[in-house]
């Protein structure tokens, strides 16, 4: 990132579909194995789970995204205090 290059710190979120318990496609696997936290080449990256449903979901994902990146919005900003959110 040419941010970082340039001194910026970095923090990233990534929010990542909630899979419940269960046997599940390899794809779906990985994401319900990836940590809540972790560092990605050399950046901080936080994964808020939000609720999915595949196929017949698709109307509230939306709004099950939003609801879980805002909470750790927040919390980045009260902590870092960023000067630039780039959604």
């Amino acid at each position: 990132m040419r941010l970082a290059r340039l001194g910026a710190e970095v923090r990233v979120v990534s929010p990542l579909p909630w899979v419940p318990p269960g046997p599940v496609p390899a794809r779906y696997r990985r994401v319900r194995e990836a940590p809540p936290s972790e560092e990605v080449g050399g950046f901080r990256v936080r994964h808020p789970r939000y609720l999915m449903v595949p196929k017949i979901g698709i109307a509230w994902q939306a709004g099950a995204y939003r609801r879980s990146l805002l909470p750790a919005l927040r919390e980045e900003v009260a902590e870092f205090r960023p000067d630039l959110l780039d959604v």
